[in-house]
């Protein structure tokens, strides 16, 4: 079979999945820690035809995974790799975003709060085009949780999981990883509907009949997981962020994203709607909720957008 290296791609990472510790999104991103230590977290991605939006920049659901993990790999840096953490806030500014080279994803802890009913901590991220100007920063709180799933430690420092990986064919698949491969070989297929990335992970917005709204549904699966199989937080950030431009006139940009995570990712999909809370000549107010399969909000997020030149 004649492979685009997208759908090569999507082989090595569930053949890398089938060792324990990191989430597909990891794998197929290739998010290499090339530092963890007291002093910063640093975690690179190269930029490609991969985890590029149909502009052809980074897709911002890509680059907000690449943003949770080295906040999260900050507080792991504190508490260890078997610690398992979940985001509670988090909020990131965007600038130009990339077409082409690497990011490098530099986080730092910041504080851990002394009080609580669980152990919290908050980190901090920039992360840096290839020409060192910062495209994204933000910050995010963690909750700290005990490890009752059992889950893999996890697998920092660490480099390139995918360059070792072999590329699996069909025949070796099991019925999930049959699934992920199936959404893999119908990306691409919708002209005119989204980059392979989009379309494989299924953050493809529409906008609602009421003017300023959008909506989108995302199906759940490990393609978009986390090590625990809720749906990853960078993803919801990401889905937040598509659906929020989606409910914006075609030539303003997203500036920021605050989000709060109320519940996990859990079930069939996740639904996403975004409203405009108020739109000017220059500025745009965004408020979005995801809900689950079964209605219940699970993430809520304010969103910024600027009209551009």
């Amino acid at each position: 079979m004649n492979l685009s290296p997208c759908a090569r791609r999507v082989l090595q990472a569930l053949a890398a999945y089938r060792t324990p510790g990191w989430m597909f999104a990891g794998h197929y991103l290739d998010l290499t820690y090339t530092q963890v230590d007291k002093a910063a977290t640093v975690v690179e991605m190269q930029v490609g035809a991969h985890c590029a939006a149909a502009d052809g920049r980074i897709s911002p659901a890509a680059l907000s995974i690449l943003a949770d993990v080295a906040l999260a790999g900050a507080v792991r840096s504190a508490f260890g790799p078997s610690a398992r953490v979940a985001t509670l806030t988090i909020r990131l500014s965007f600038a130009a975003l990339p077409t082409h080279g690497v990011l490098r994803a530099v986080a730092r802890l910041q504080q851990i709060p002394a009080s609580g009913t669980m152990p919290t901590a908050v980190a901090s991220v920039d992360i840096h085009a290839e020409d060192a100007s910062v495209c994204c920063s933000g910050a995010a709180s963690f909750a700290v949780l005990e490890n009752r799933l059992g889950s893999a430690d996890h697998p920092m420092p660490r480099s390139s999981t995918l360059a070792a990986a072999p590329v699996l064919s069909a025949h070796e698949l099991d019925d999930t990883e049959q699934a992920v491969w199936e959404r893999a070989l119908q990306a691409g297929q919708q002209p005119g509907r989204g980059s392979f990335i989009e379309q494989f992970w299924g953050i493809l917005p529409e906008p609602a009949s009421t003017p300023g709204q959008a909506r989108c549904r995302v199906e759940s699966g490990i393609h978009i997981g986390n090590r625990s199989g809720h749906v990853q937080g960078g993803v919801l950030l990401g889905v937040a962020a598509a659906t929020c431009a989606a409910a914006m006139p075609a030539n303003w940009q997203l500036l920021d994203l605050s989000a709060q995570f109320l519940e996990p990712g859990i079930g069939p999909h996740i639904d996403a709607t975004a409203t405009a809370l108020r739109s000017g000549r220059n500025l745009a107010v965004m408020d979005c909720r995801i809900a689950d399969a079964a209605g219940q909000t699970i993430f809520c997020a304010q969103a910024s957008g600027l009209r551009g030149r």
